[in-house]
């Protein structure tokens, strides 16, 4: 069993695989169970014990979770302490969203790249968005309405829109 890539369009599955694949490695108590109290002095064997187990089992799933994600993806991600509290900001990128974290969203989901034109000395920005994450994350409509606002926008300390494009994939 091969765990894809989470990528924008694949949650549910990537999920479900996930979730499969740290049961059967016997790794999934870190996204079941909450993190257990610190150690003390006085902890118990059994309590030092399941306290090694879970974090054993944090520490893979964490690094099982961020390895198994886009780097655009993972970038847009809060790092979070335990694997529950990670696949929980997850959960919210592609459950929850709502138009108050929809500019945000579309910020992360992409990348930019910066260029200086020789000829005029001016910085310019390309921001590449994928089609696949802006509609699995329902902010199509939001993109045009900041792209028309963007357009209009003419300030000496605000980028300037000239143009946009896309491509058919």
């Amino acid at each position: 069993m091969k765990l894809p890539i989470l990528n924008g369009e694949n949650y549910a599955e990537w999920l479900e695989l996930l979730e499969l694949t740290l049961g059967c490695m016997n790794l999934d108590l870190a996204i079941n169970e909450e993190k257990p109290e610190d150690l003390t002095d006085e902890s118990t064997l059994d309590q030092r014990d399941y306290y090694a187990k879970w974090q054993r089992s944090n520490n893979m799933s964490l690094r099982l979770i961020k390895a198994n994600m886009s780097r655009t993806i993972r970038r847009s991600i809060p790092d979070k302490p335990t694997a529950r509290e990670y696949l929980d900001a997850i959960k919210e990128q592609y459950v929850n969203t709502d138009s108050s974290t929809v500019s945000t969203l579309i910020a992360k989901l992409g990348a930019i790249k910066y260029s200086e034109s020789k000829d005029s000395n001016h910085i310019m920005a390309l921001k590449e968005l994928f089609q696949s994450q802006l509609k699995q994350s329902q902010v199509e409509h939001q993109l045009g309405r900041e792209v028309e606002i963007q357009s209009h926008l003419w300030h000496p300390n605000i980028l300037r829109l000239y143009g946009y494009f896309y491509d058919w994939v």
